[in-house]
């Protein structure tokens, strides 16, 4: 998966909070519900922009493991991903590991590694 292409669709496991925050930083996004009887607060969002934006963005906001493309990328064997993928999946889990080591006593931060 090239993480670069300027379109994107992502499904994500995550309330109307988030769904609020994507559509202030996208105005033009697509979001649809993408709830069933067994996943609820799920909605699938298409933007004009790059998955990698779109994941910084989720990082940043605390939602990036509620990203199914994310997890199922992350999940790939590396030698599997495009090489722009390893990359910033490096980046953000180191980027991940600094900030749960500097918030470690606060108990704080809501990123998993």
């Amino acid at each position: 998966m090239n993480i670069e292409e300027n379109k994107m669709t992502e499904l994500v496991y995550k309330g109307r909070e988030v769904e609020e925050l994507c559509h202030t930083k996208w105005p033009d996004c697509v979001i649809e519900d993408a709830s069933d009887f067994v996943h609820i607060d799920r909605f699938q969002i298409k933007i004009n922009t790059s998955l990698k934006e779109f994941w910084r963005f989720a990082f940043e906001k605390g939602f990036l493991w509620m990203c199914l493309g994310f997890r199922i990328e992350i999940n790939t064997p590396r030698e599997k991903r495009h090489a722009s993928s390893n990359l910033f999946i490096d980046e953000l889990i180191a980027e991940s590991k600094s900030r749960k080591e500097k918030h470690k006593n606060e108990n704080s931060y809501p990123i998993p590694v």
